[in-house]
């Protein structure tokens, strides 16, 4: 469940040295934890990152959305 805006990647995300990111950006590129330029199987929270996709543009989330 996804109760508000600050548990999406942006401003109000906390990094991994305790600082909140400047953007999206910058939290996501924090996930990078291996530095290879991109987030997948081998950083160490790839297995907590979750994708909502609003399938039905009703702005909020919906059973199977996420």
């Amino acid at each position: 469940k996804i109760d508000d805006g600050s548990e999406l990647f942006g401003n109000n995300t906390i990094l991994s040295n305790g600082n909140k990111a400047a953007n999206g950006f910058e939290a996501l590129k924090d996930l990078d934890s291996n530095n290879d330029g991109k987030i997948d199987n081998q950083d160490t929270n790839f297995n907590n990152l979750k994708i909502w996709q609003d399938k039905n543009s009703d702005g909020k989330l919906d059973e199977g959305e996420l």
